[in-house]
C-alpha cells in the first residue's frame, strides 16, 4: 500500500497525514518542489519526489507528478492545499493512481463558497447571510472572502488571501475590487462571532458516512477568523450531523469533508467553510481513534474499511506556536507570562501539530526556521 502526498506549501497537515498513513500500514512519499518541508523531514516518509508547483507550469507539474507516481508505484495521490488539489483534480486522467476526491465539477462546487452556502441552506444547515454585492447585506461590518481560492484555470492567484473583517461597505468594495484585480472573485458575509466548531466526515463512493469527528476550538490564531491553536474532541451533535449528511448527499460527495462552523452562544452553528483535504488539526482525529488518512486511502483504493467510526470525546490538540502567538496577541509582551504558562499546561497530554517524541526531526526543522526568521 503506497500513497503520495503533494506538499508544495509545506503544510502541517501533510506531516500529520504522513504519520497517520504510515501508522495505517501505508508507505508514504512526498512530492514537493524542495525537500525542506516538515513532512519530508519525518521518519514516516520513505521517499521524496521533486514536483513543481502548478503555478510554475501545468505541463511540468503533470509530467513530474506522473514520474513520481511511476517511480514510487503509488496507488493514491493526495494534495494538501487548494491550489494543488484543483490542479491534481484537473489532471486526474493523466495520473496512473487513484485521485481520492469527487468528480471535478462536484469538487469545484463545494470549494465555491457561494454555491456551498446555497447547498447548505437546502440541507437545512444554518449559514451566514451571504452575497456577491455588499449592498445586499443589511449592515456593516462584513466579512470579505475569496469565492474560490486557488483556481489557477480561472486566472486566480495561488497566494492565500485570508478572510478580512472590514468596518464599512466602502472598505468591502475596495477589498472585492482587489480580489477581482488579482483574477479572483469575492463574496461578502455577515459577521458571525462564536466558538469554532468542526464536524469532519469521511464518505464512501456511495455517499455513506463511514467516519465522524467533531471538535471545538477554545482558542484560535489569529484571534478572529483564525485556525485552531487549541482544540478538543466533543460528542457528535446528531442534529448537526444529520444536516451534514444531507449536504454531502446533495453534493454527491466522496472522501473527506471538514465542515467548519461558528457557533454563537445559545444559537445554532453556522457553516462557514468546507475543507476537502488534510487540515491543520488532523492529528486530533487520529489521537481520538479515527485514522482519517488511512481510512480515506483504503476507500480510494477499493479496500474494505470498518463500520462507522466516531472519534472519542475529550481528546486535546495544540498548535503550540500559534497558541503562544495568540497569548502575545492578547497581552503584548507585558503580562504574557501567565497566559504562556497556560499554553504549556494545555500542552501536557495533548496531541500536537508538529511535535512528536518518536518523530522529532520535523519539530527541529520548524524550530530552526523560526530562529532564522527572527535573526537580523
Amino acid at each position: 500500500m503506497r500513497a503520495l502526498i503533494l506538499d508544495a506549501r509545506n503544510a502541517r497537515a501533510s506531516l500529520a497525514a504522513a504519520r497517520a498513513l504510515a501508522a495505517g500500514g501505508w508507505t508514504v512519499g512526498i512530492g514537493a518542489p524542495f525537500p525542506d518541508g516538515l513532512a519530508a523531514a519525518s521518519r514516516r516518509v520513505s521517499a521524496f519526489h521533486p514536483v513543481p508547483r502548478p503555478e510554475d507550469g501545468a505541463e511540468a507539474f503533470v509530467a513530474a507528478l506522473r514520474d513520481a507516481v511511476r517511480a514510487g508505484r503509488y496507488e493514491v495521490v493526495f494534495a494538501s492545499s487548494d491550489v494543488d488539489l484543483l490542479a491534481l483534480s484537473a489532471a486526474r486522467d493523466a495520473v496512473a493512481a487513484a485521485v481520492p476526491y469527487p468528480p471535478d465539477a462536484i469538487l469545484r462546487r463545494a470549494l465555491d463558497k457561494l454555491e456551498l452556502t446555497r447547498a447548505a441552506e437546502r440541507a437545512g444547515l444554518h449559514v451566514p447571510f451571504t452575497a456577491e454585492d455588499v449592498a445586499e447585506l443589511p449592515a456593516a461590518p462584513v466579512v470579505v472572502k475569496e469565492r474560490m481560492h486557488g483556481d489557477l484555470a480561472a486566472g486566480g492567484s495561488p497566494l492565500t488571501t485570508g478572510t478580512d473583517i472590514v468596518g464599512d461597505r466602502d472598505a468591502a468594495r475596495v477589498r472585492l475590487a482587489a480580489l477581482a484585480a488579482g483574477g479572483g472573485a469575492g463574496i461578502v458575509q455577515e459577521v458571525v462571532r462564536g466558538r469554532l466548531v468542526a464536524l469532519t466526515v469521511l464518505c464512501d463512493r456511495r455517499g455513506r458516512i463511514v467516519a465522524r469527528v467533531q471538535q471545538e476550538a477554545p482558542r484560535t490564531w489569529p484571534g478572529e477568523a483564525g485556525m485552531s491553536a487549541r482544540a478538543r474532541t466533543v460528542p457528535i451533535d446528531e442534529v448537526l450531523s444529520a444536516g451534514v449528511e444531507r449536504l454531502v448527499g446533495d453534493l454527491g460527495w466522496f472522501g473527506l469533508a471538514q465542515l467548519q462552523f461558528l457557533a454563537p452562544a445559545g444559537e445554532a452553528p453556522r457553516l462557514i467553510d468546507l475543507n476537502p483535504r488534510f487540515y491543520g488539526s488532523l492529528a486530533l482525529a487520529v489521537a481520538a481513534g479515527v485514522n482519517l488518512p488511512a481510512l480515506w486511502a483504503r476507500l480510494a483504493t477499493a479496500r474494505a474499511v470498518p463500520r462507522r467510526a466516531d472519534a472519542a470525546p475529550g481528546v486535546r490538540y495544540q498548535w503550540l506556536e500559534a497558541d503562544l502567538r495568540r497569548a502575545r496577541e492578547r497581552h503584548g509582551m507585558r503580562g504574557v507570562t501567565a497566559d504562556a504558562l497556560g499554553c504549556l499546561r494545555w500542552s501536557l497530554g495533548a496531541c500536537h501539530s508538529i511535535w512528536a517524541l518518536d518523530d522529532p526531526r520535523p519539530f527541529a526543522r520548524a524550530a530552526a526556521t523560526l530562529v532564522r526568521e527572527r535573526l537580523p
